[in-house]
């Protein structure tokens, strides 16, 4: 709740920390209209996984989110030259990339093959663009890794 407090506060009022994250690490468009949203959601999917699956397929869950989401763009917007299929801005180097680090970390809290299989499914819910249906991967990609994981452990 204060998350969402803060991030309505910050389109009216400048807030010196918060603004100076906000304008390093929010998309463009989304600091228009809704700061802090990846954060948020993130936060949104993490709770979801903790409450759906317990502890140690939430940490996994978590995990692949953190890790592989970040490693798929700092790897895929500099250094991808193939486009991915199911979005168009999004490579596919970084899809693969997001993938190898989302089982290697995920493998820390469950088991290689079910840890790999997870992150395959986190990697490819999150190449898909949704278009106008405006679902945020940073709830979709903790819940279907968390879905993978809980039918295979």
């Amino acid at each position: 709740i204060l998350g969402l407090f803060i991030s309505l506060l910050s389109r009216a009022v400048h807030i010196p920390v918060v603004t100076w994250f906000l304008h390093n690490f929010e998309r463009t468009d989304d600091l228009k209209i809704f700061p802090g949203k990846g954060a948020l959601f993130f936060f949104a999917g993490s709770i979801i996984a903790l409450y759906m699956y317990g502890v140690q397929i939430a940490s996994a869950c978590i995990l692949i989110l953190a890790v592989g989401d970040s490693i798929n763009v700092l790897i895929g917007k500099p250094f991808g030259k193939i486009p991915n299929p199911l979005h168009s801005k999004k490579m596919i180097e970084g899809s693969i990339a997001g993938f190898i680090a989302s089982f290697i970390v995920a493998s820390f809290f469950v088991p290689l093959m079910p840890a790999i299989i997870a992150s395959a499914v986190a990697m490819l819910i999150e190449s898909i663009d949704f278009g106008r249906l405006q679902i945020n991967d940073n709830v979709l990609i903790p819940v279907f890794a968390g879905m993978v994981l809980y039918f295979l452990i």
